[in-house]
C-alpha cells in the first residue's frame, strides 16, 4: 500500500501526463475475506457505475529468486488465475470417562487417523490440464539444456514434468488442490478422555476442480462413517482463466512495466495460489491479474505468515 501510495505521490510531483483513467482499491481486510473492505468497494463502484474495466491488477505472485528447478534466471509470475478456497472442519467423537479406562480408539486417535490421509498430495497431481502448463511452456527459454527439452515437448514428457514437479518446492502447489492440516485440537486435561476431537483442514483448489468436487473427494478419502466431515465458513470457486497471450492488452501493460523495471528477469503467466481481494470483482472485467513487484527466495518463503512475519526492504524498492 506504501509503494503505490509513493508511487502515486511521485506521479503528482513529476506532473505525470495520466494517459488513462485508473482507480486505487485499498481494502483494510483482506485478511479477514474482504467482506467491509473490498466488498463495500465494489459494491460503491457499481452503484455509481464504474465497473467499465478494462484489466485488474491486485497482489499476486513475486519474483521468486533462483527458486525454480532447472531455470537459470528469477523468475516474475503474473497470476492470470487465482485458486478458489474452502476449509474443512472433521470431528470424531468417542466415549467420554477417566483415562485410566479407555476405549479402544479415542476421539483423538480416531481423528489422527483421519488426518493423516491429508498429506500436502492428497489431491491428485493435474499437471498439463491447466493454466500451469503454459507457465512451463513459457519457463522453457530460459532453461538449462535437460529442463528446455522436457519442456518444450511435453506432449511427449508431460508425465515426466508432472512427476518432477512433485518435488519443486514452487510449482508444485500449481499442479494440484494443495492441502494443509492447520488446526487439531482435542481433550483439555491429561486424565480425562475428550468426548470430541477436530481438525481443521485447508484447501487451496486448482483451478479445474471446484468446492464439490474437493469435498467429494475428501470424503471418499476418509470413507469412514464415525469421522464427521463438512465445510467450516465460506468457500471460494477457483476465479476464471485470463488471457495471457500478445493481444490481451491488460496482461502484455504488466509484462512490459515488469521488464522496464526488471529487465533481468523472465515473465511467465502463472497461477496465484492464495487468495486476493480479486473475488469480489470478477464481473467487472475478465481480466484480472496478480502480480507482487518484489523479489523472494525459497529462504525467505517462511516469512509470510510465519514468526516475525515482516516485509524485506527488497520488497519495496525497486
Amino acid at each position: 500500500m506504501i509503494a503505490i501510495l509513493e508511487a502515486l505521490e511521485w506521479m503528482l510531483t513529476k506532473r505525470s501526463e495520466i494517459v488513462r483513467s485508473f482507480y486505487v482499491a485499498i481494502g483494510h481486510d483482506e485478511e479477514g475475506r474482504g467482506l467491509d473492505g473490498a466488498a463495500k468497494i465494489a459494491e460503491f463502484m457499481r452503484e455509481y457505475r464504474l465497473d467499465d474495466i478494462e484489466f485488474i491488477l491486485d497482489e499476486g505472485p513475486y519474483i521468486f529468486q533462483d527458486s525454480i528447478t532447472g531455470v537459470r534466471r528469477n523468475v516474475a509470475m503474473i497470476g492470470i488465475a487465482e485458486k478458489g478456497l474452502i476449509n474443512i472442519r472433521l470431528t470424531a467423537k468417542s466415549s467420554v470417562g477417566h483415562s485410566s479406562l479407555p476405549p479402544q480408539k479415542t476421539s483423538i486417535v480416531k481423528l489422527a487417523e483421519a488426518v493423516s490421509r491429508f498429506k500436502s498430495t492428497a489431491h491428485p497431481n493435474r499437471f498439463g490440464q491447466g493454466p500451469e502448463r503454459e507457465t512451463i511452456e513459457s519457463l522453457a527459454p530460459y532453461c538449462s539444456l535437460f529442463y528446455k527439452i522436457l519442456y518444450t515437448n511435453l506432449w511427449l514428457f508431460g508425465p515426466l514434468v508432472g512427476y518432477l514437479l512433485e518435488n519443486d518446492p514452487l510449482l508444485s502447489s500449481l499442479i494440484r488442490t494443495s492441502t494443509a492440516v492447520t488446526i487439531f485440537k482435542g481433550g483439555v486435561k491429561d486424565n480425562v478422555l475428550p468426548s470430541e476431537a477436530e481438525a481443521i483442514i485447508n484447501h487451496r483448489i486448482y483451478p479445474l476442480d471446484s468446492i464439490e468436487t474437493v469435498l467429494e473427494f475428501d470424503r471418499n478419502l476418509i470413507n469412514d462413517p464415525e469421522i464427521q466431515l463438512e465445510q467450516l465458513g465460506m468457500a471460494v470457486e477457483p476465479h476464471p482463466i485470463s488471457p495471457a497471450g500478445k493481444q490481451a492488452f491488460g496482461y502484455q501493460t504488466i509484462l512490459k512495466s515488469i521488464q522496464q523495471v526488471f529487465p533481468a528477469v523472465a515473465v511467465v503467466p502463472g497461477v496465484m495460489y492464495a487468495a486476493t481481494d480479486t473475488r469480489w470483482y470478477l464481473n467487472f472485467t475478465k481480466n484480472i491479474y496478480r502480480f507482487s513487484p518484489g523479489y523472494l527466495s525459497l529462504e525467505n518463503l517462511s516469512i509470510v505468515h510465519g514468526h516475525n512475519e515482516r516485509n524485506l526492504n527488497s520488497y519495496h524498492f525497486n
